[in-house]
């Protein structure tokens, strides 16, 4: 046997094992990777990268993404945080939005840049590592709403602890605080009362709470003792098995819709408050912007929250049911995932609920030995001190103070504090909000928003003031940041169309969001930019906020009235030529219309059949040189006649190049006259000397000029022009180019269109 090697031998694998391992590694990766040099072109990529773009390793290799992505704004962001990372020379990181070729899925990407450097320290490229973490922002996103749910929940129950005497007010703040928490438009409770034998009895609004613009309905005789038998069984029957109602008022009975619609109520749901005598009553909210549905961790919160309503209601009614409600509140506290405790007036704590031990790390036998402060920052113990004193003479409502678990670690923490009665005792509560989910979205949040290369901001409502804008937004609008923060887009004068601007804002109210709406708006100096806007409200530590985003497409709407000039110069000109050689009236289009299809049938880029049917619109532009009785002379030309005819060619390819159009459109009219065995003209260019572009425009000219009446002869017909280019396949004309024209007529019944 081989001796083992001794303690300072380290096993190496040879090289070209470990690079085999390193490449396997790559390749088995989820992830996509990529490497690309300064330049943008691909050195290497893993087969998931390849397989993003639906096609091979090798095909992707001294690609850039222009080879594989249209969209230009998507290619030049790519580019730009390329760049922006090589400069840096640090890794960067950044989402986008990004479709899969392989299956067409559409999903968000976290993408890691490195630059990459030789040993010389020389930069050579920049490497890529993306992953779809589609799932994981929702997720982050639906956790961010349950914690403002809770948030809100955690105020309306606040409100209503934290008040000795209730009053119809406070009820009625508490529900508007339960209303907002919800995000509902209307907050309201109703009564049941007791019928005789037979009867499921009656019910009736004792509170509402609507948000602004909602008509109330707390004075509607209709919601005043009506019998459950008569309007709603169902929901009865319902909450009495304790469940609840939730849903679409369309989908709801007939019977319920008369009540419902006419308070223009889309969403609804309404969950049982239960008393010792069973079904108390109901409470519900109203949605009347839209469809809602209530995920059941969202009700299980309400509920809990709707609870702690009633305890408020039977407080004002009977002491009886105050100390009833007490074990509800323990049960709550229990399963809430708030940090509960409630002290001795001399501070010793006397309850801690489990989210106590399960953050702090404290077992209860040891919370039961401590006092109320020794949950603060030992270093801060002081400070914590002086704001609860603060708090209880009403001078402060929250501490913002950490929380010191047993290890020593902080939790970031809002605690409210009130007091009260705990088993038969008086006693002070104590509610600590864990904030690291809510911080670390809110640092995550900002650093997207700061970093996002598009205009972004962040407006109050409803006053509209912006309260932060990113780096994007300064740079596109040209104003400081100290200019803009607190202003109005009105004070600012940004929008160009304020009444446009005012239906947004509607639409706003309505739908909660706006979603690729243009308008142009006003930098400083003057100077106007074209947005497409979409922004979302949102909700922050309980305040209305409202996100916009801004893509500026000035350049795109700038190239838009290019190209509709453009084609409409072109169309004049066309109209022009078939005026001087009315035989030729609609040839230029037809020729446009067949070129662009072989062109699309062979798989060309967009770009190059775009300028192919461009080249085909003014394909004879070159004809307003030649003299009109030759253009329109009934007999055969002579020999000089068609000499000069064969000018319109070259003098096609001058004036179009005079007008500097991008691309090859002026070299594709001067030689759609050329044939590949030289005997074309104007210069007998062969074979690979003519451009794809003007091969395929060759055929599609002579197969429309046979197709079509000439002065000096009639039409000749389809089949005769056809004939024509297959026999002259591979000796005139391009081989790929015929078959893909003769497949075209023969095979998918190609015709010209009038249009």
């Amino acid at each position: 046997m081989k001796p083992p090697p001794d303690a300072g031998e380290v096993a190496k694998l040879p090289s070209d094992q470990t690079d085999s391992l390193l490449k396997m590694m790559l390749e088995t990766m989820p992830d996509l990777v990529w490497l690309k040099d300064v330049d943008g072109v691909y050195l290497a990529c893993n087969r998931a990268f390849a397989n993003s773009l639906g096609t091979s390793v090798a095909e992707v290799i001294g690609k850039t993404d222009l080879d594989f992505f249209d969209d230009v704004a998507l290619t030049d962001s790519f580019r730009g945080n390329d760049r922006r990372a090589m400069r840096a020379g640090t890794t960067s990181a950044n989402d986008e939005w990004v479709t899969f070729a392989d299956d067409g899925h559409r999903a968000l990407v976290e993408t890691l840049k490195t630059p990459m450097f030789d040993e010389a320290g020389r930069l050579i490229g920049i490497l890529g590592i993306a992953r779809e973490v589609t799932e994981l922002r929702a997720a982050q996103e639906a956790l961010e709403r349950q914690v403002a749910l809770l948030t809100g929940l955690s105020d309306a129950t606040d409100r209503i602890l934290s008040v000795r005497a209730l009053t119809n007010e406070s009820i009625a703040d508490a529900l508007q605080a339960l209303g907002l928490a919800t995000s509902s438009d209307r907050a309201y409770v109703f009564e049941h009362h007791h019928g005789e034998n037979g009867s499921r009895g009656t019910y009736s609004q004792l509170y509402e709470w609507c948000r602004e613009g909602i008509e109330p309905q707390i004075d509607n005789p209709s919601l005043q003792d009506r019998p459950w038998d008569e309007v709603a069984p169902r929901w009865y029957d319902t909450f009495i098995a304790g469940g609840h109602i939730a849903g679409d008022v369309a989908d709801f009975p007939d019977e319920e819709r008369a009540v419902l619609e006419p308070q223009n109520v889309v969403s609804v749901l309404a969950l049982p408050i239960e008393a010792d005598s069973g079904l108390w009553g109901f409470i519900g909210f109203d949605v009347c912007s839209g469809r809602r549905r209530w995920s059941p961790a969202e009700v299980l919160s309400i509920q809990a929250s709707a609870n702690s309503l009633v305890v408020a209601i039977g407080r004002m009614r009977a002491e009886a049911a105050l100390r009833e409600s007490e074990e509800n509140f323990r049960t709550f506290f229990d399963t809430v995932d708030d940090m509960v405790v409630v002290g001795s007036p001399d501070g010793r704590i006397i309850y801690a609920n489990p989210a106590v031990s399960t953050k702090l790390g404290y077992s209860p036998g040891e919370l039961s030995t401590m006092q109320v402060l020794d949950l603060n920052d030992s270093d801060r113990r002081a400070e914590a001190t002086a704001i609860l004193t603060a708090m209880f003479n009403g001078e402060r409502d929250s501490c913002p103070l950490p929380l010191e678990t047993k290890s020593g670690a902080l939790v970031p923490a809002e605690t409210r504090v009130w007091f009260g009665r705990w088993n038969g005792a008086d006693c002070i509560f104590g509610v600590s909000k864990d904030l690291t989910a809510e911080q670390e979205a809110l640092q995550k949040f900002d650093q997207l928003f700061q970093r996002n290369p598009a205009p972004m901001a962040v407006s109050e409502m409803p006053s509209e003031g912006f309260s932060d804008v990113n780096d994007a937004f300064v740079k596109a609008l040209g104003y400081s940041r100290e200019e803009i923060i607190g202003k109005t887009s009105a004070d600012l004068g940004l929008f160009v169309q304020p009444k446009q601007q005012q239906e947004l804002a509607r639409q706003l109210s309505t739908l909660g969001r706006i979603q690729d709406c243009e308008l142009q708006v006003k930098r400083k100096d003057g100077t106007l930019l074209d947005g497409l806007f979409s922004g979302e409200v949102i909700f922050s530590q309980g305040t209305e906020l409202f996100l916009t985003v801004m893509l500026d497409i000035t350049d795109r709407k700038q190239a838009e009235e290019a190209q509709h000039t453009l084609a409409s110069m072109i169309a004049v000109i066309g109209r022009v030529s078939e005026i001087r050689d009315p035989y030729m009236a609609g040839h230029q289009r037809r020729v446009a219309q067949l070129a662009s299809a072989i062109a699309s049938d062979l798989g060309m880029p967009e770009a190059e059949i775009a300028n192919i049917r461009m080249a085909g619109l003014m394909i004879d532009i070159g004809k307003i040189s030649v003299p009109a009785e030759i253009l329109s002379k009934p007999a055969t030309l002579t020999s000089m006649e068609f000499k000069l005819l064969q000018g319109h060619a070259e003098a096609g390819y001058e004036i179009i190049a005079s007008a500097h159009m991008h691309g090859f459109i002026a070299e594709f009219v001067r030689q759609h006259h050329e044939r590949l065995d030289g005997s074309g003209y104007p210069h007998g260019l062969t074979g690979d000397e003519m451009l794809p572009g003007s091969k395929v425009l060759a055929v599609a000219d002579v197969v429309e000029a046979m197709m079509s009446h000439r002065p000096h002869r009639a039409a000749l017909g389809q089949d005769a022009a056809l004939a024509e280019i297959e026999q002259g396949a591979g000796r005139l004309y391009d081989v790929q180019a015929v078959e893909s024209c003769l497949r075209l007529f023969r095979e998918e019944g190609f015709e010209f269109s009038d249009e």
